[in-house]
């Protein structure tokens, strides 16, 4: 299995309603990350089509974490969404 990934990227969060937590969007075909730690927005910023991982017969497996200063962090929710083409047959089980 292929691993691709790191820290996802805060500041190219696509824009999201204000709240008193954290809420980061962004579409599959432009993540932008750091492949190494700590988390530092100075990095070099990577960008991969992770939409182009999705093809006939692929096993994906996603792992996420949290990596926060403040105590008593954690992660709400994890969520892929995605809308198939008009008379296509995608499908994700």
């Amino acid at each position: 299995m292929q691993y691709i990934g790191g820290h996802i990227f805060r500041l190219n969060s696509l824009k999201v309603p204000s709240d008193t937590i954290t809420k980061l969007l962004y579409g599959l075909n432009q993540m932008p990350f750091l492949e190494s730690i700590p988390y530092s927005e100075t990095k070099t910023l990577i960008i991969k089509n992770w939409f182009a991982l999705f093809r006939d017969g692929a096993k994906l497996e996603f792992d996420a974490f949290i990596s926060t200063i403040r105590q008593g962090g954690k992660l709400n929710l994890v969520e892929l969404r995605y809308e198939c083409e008009t008379n296509s047959d995608c499908f994700i089980k």
